[in-house]
């Protein structure tokens, strides 16, 4: 997290004409990158201020509410996407001892909405898998990235 905070962003902006305003620079990924993604928002919301989470890994997920309860107040623009079909490989008997971990999606949600952070969640009729986050990736952009009125020059 400090590394793309300290090294990896500023090269950027050294080498390209981007934006300073950490709600342009969205961090995001699919599984277990959607929660690395909200730890290094957690981490530096003084640059990143957007987050996209496609289907956060219900089991490590566990932990990220209680990060946010116990972290500093800051202001970040999130877009959860969660398949409703989002069911580890599990035998149906194992099934029943996941009640806890299926929830965290919205649990995280919650405390998000909780601490005052701009949430869109969305729950979609996918499975854990790569064609779902592609076709939720232009939604989710498209609400992290608002368009802006341009000034005339």
């Amino acid at each position: 997290a400090d590394a793309m905070a300290t090294d990896v962003l500023p090269w950027f902006r050294r080498s390209y004409a981007i934006s300073a305003d950490p709600l342009d620079h969205v961090v995001g990924g699919f599984s277990i990158g959607a929660n690395t993604a909200f730890f290094l928002a957690l981490r530096h919301p003084e640059v990143f201020g957007s987050v996209l989470s496609q289907d956060g890994t219900p089991g490590v997920g566990r932990a990220l509410p209680q990060m946010f309860i116990d972290g500093p107040k800051s202001h970040l623009r999130v877009y959860m996407v969660h398949s409703v079909y989002n069911l580890p490989d599990t035998s149906v008997d194992e099934i029943a001892t996941l009640k806890d971990t299926l929830g965290s999606g919205p649990r995280l949600r919650d405390v998000l909405l909780a601490k005052g952070h701009d949430v869109t969640y969305r729950e979609a009729g996918g499975t854990h898998d790569w064609l779902y986050v592609r076709s939720t990736l232009p939604d989710a952009l498209m609400a992290l990235l608002p368009a802006r009125a341009s000034t005339p020059q």
